[in-house]
């Protein structure tokens, strides 16, 4: 039996969207059964509550949740089976998880690329006090099951419902090379990579409407202030500075959060959705402006209009304002 009931969760700030963007709207994680994720004044984790389930790990667009169980072990652990029988601890299952809602798209896509036969085990739901996140797991569901069909994989997943007879109590076993991923801040393999690499050189046979993704366009008000790059975990968008000032947007990276929509002073970014195509477009410019220098304070900017840099722009139109003032004394 594999038990992956348990393991030690963390929070990468760096990777969460609300610790680089202190106003954003995400609240992913909060699907904790537990509330043992307070998000004041940023995201972090009540270890006294936490148990380990690993669901705030499976609903993160964002790969902010470490655990020694992620997707990757699971894989590693589970690769020579043909037959993939994953179910909840109250379940009759070979691999055990805390909750359905702890599988993620990513280890449903890796087990359809792979031609693993799927069955999903449950438990008695409706009785459980995990029973809210379950929406979690058939939105997961939905997913892969979405970029299984668009890339023309054929999906081999049962879901059952078979109680277990006897109780199974999880445990929480960290092996030294486990402590030493935790307390290392080595590259991890996140689940969008996970999904991306199963569709690696497969052209979509369908286009279909798929929530994680989105298309971007910027207007001529942009003036490569960098915000937008700073506040993606996903590095989905990348700016150039030169002659030609460019900003490039990775759809395949792109999780649709909109975040961006919201950090730009400028109202300069527009969003629009997309579908499974933008899993294997590569990335493109999506925005270019000539560099410029400013007549008042000599030094660069970009901007599509000729004038003054924005800081000098400021500068006048509060000494315009204040002359304004004094005029009308």
């Amino acid at each position: 039996m594999y038990d992956f009931a348990a393991a030690i969760i963390k929070i990468d700030l760096d990777q969460c969207i609300i610790g680089r963007f202190q106003k954003a709207n995400c609240r992913d994680c909060d699907v904790c059964p537990l509330d043992a994720i307070d998000f004041s004044p940023y995201p972090s984790i009540d270890e006294l509550k936490c148990i380990g389930c690993g669901i705030c790990y499976s609903a993160c667009r964002f790969s902010a949740i470490d655990s020694n169980k992620d997707d990757m072990y699971i894989l590693n652990e589970t690769e020579e089976l043909e037959e993939i029988k994953i179910g909840c601890i109250f379940s009759q299952s070979d691999i055990k998880v805390s909750c359905i809602s702890r599988i993620t798209d990513a280890l449903l896509l890796f087990w359809i690329a792979h031609k693993k036969r799927i069955t999903v085990i449950k438990g008695r739901c409706n009785s459980c006090k995990f029973k809210e996140t379950k929406k979690l797991f058939f939105y997961n569901l939905k997913k892969a099951i979405t970029l299984a069909d668009a890339f023309d994989m054929k999906a081999d997943i049962k879901v059952k419902t078979i109680p277990s007879k006897e109780k199974f109590i999880p445990t929480l076993s960290v092996s030294r090379r486990d402590l030493f991923k935790i307390r290392t801040k080595s590259k991890k393999i996140t689940k969008r990579e996970i999904i991306l690499g199963q569709l690696k050189d497969k052209k979509p046979a369908k286009k279909l409407e798929y929530p994680e993704t989105a298309t971007i366009s910027i207007e001529d008000g942009c003036i490569l202030c960098g915000i937008c790059e700073h506040i993606c975990p996903q590095e989905a968008i990348l700016i150039e500075k030169d002659a030609v000032g460019k900003v490039f947007f990775n759809p395949m990276l792109c999780v649709g959060c909109k975040e961006c929509i919201k950090a730009c002073l400028y109202n300069a970014i527009s969003i629009k959705p997309a579908t499974t195509k933008n899993l294997a477009q590569r990335p493109y410019i999506v925005f270019e402006v000539k560099q410029q220098i400013c007549p008042s304070c000599g030094k660069s900017f970009y901007s599509t209009t000729a004038g003054l840099c924005p800081t000098c722009k400021s500068r006048e139109q509060k000494k315009k304002s204040l002359l304004d003032f004094i005029k009308n004394i």
